[in-house]
């Protein structure tokens, strides 16, 4: 994942169980300025191949209740996806291309490219953690089109749900084998026969959305 350690001269580091809502609305304020600064980045991005384009500043209750659960050791200075954006695009190719754009106009502190292999459960797309011009942290995902309904079908679909099927080898062999098939359609060559839903996914009628 993306981890860059924030700069040290922030008032933000206590703990996530000592956090206050009020910490959170004044650690979110801080990143307004800079989140209408990078309007201009959707220009850049839409104009390198991308077919969509969004941003978003995180939600201040969603944030508490994450320093409260998942990061209640960690401080809000550890929080690199207040601003989060996201770019889609219709191949690897158009993807590389946003990727090479905006490391020639942003400062760039890390790139997660799991493309061209993708992690364990199938998952494929680029994250980016890149430095405003004030120097705060923001995270972007490059995805295609296909990586993004997968993405969204294995949220949903097997990370969401029962361990029995999010723990099913079969289930984990399905999701593989369609990220490969998603791959092989993304830069272009034939992805042979199409994978079928094992059995457990096919009773609870879990369908992949092939025509999305």
């Amino acid at each position: 994942g993306l981890d860059v350690p924030p700069p040290k001269n922030k008032p933000y580091v206590v703990p996530g169980a000592q956090t206050t809502i009020k910490d959170v609305a004044n650690f979110i304020q801080e990143f307004e300025g800079d989140f209408k600064a990078l309007e201009s980045l959707a220009d850049d991005i839409k104009k390198s191949g991308a077919t969509h384009y969004s941003a978003r500043l995180k939600d201040q209750e969603s944030l508490y209740n994450k320093m409260k659960g998942r990061l209640k050791d960690r401080s809000l200075n550890s929080v690199t996806d207040v601003i989060g954006s996201r770019a889609l695009a219709t191949s690897i190719k158009d993807q590389k291309s946003i990727l090479k754009k905006i490391q020639s106009t942003m400062k760039i502190e890390q790139v997660d490219d799991s493309t061209d292999k993708a992690r364990p459960d199938g998952y494929r797309a680029i994250h980016l953690l890149f430095r405003t011009p004030s120097g705060k942290l923001g995270e972007l995902q490059i995805k295609t089109h296909r990586q993004q309904v997968f993405s969204g079908f294995t949220h949903d679909a097997i990370y969401k749900g029962s361990p029995e099927i999010k723990n099913n080898p079969e289930v984990q062999k399905f999701s593989q084998a369609v990220s490969d098939y998603l791959y092989n359609q993304d830069i272009g060559k034939d992805p042979g026969e199409r994978p079928v839903e094992p059995k457990i996914l096919q009773e609870q009628k879990l369908y992949f959305p092939w025509d999305e």
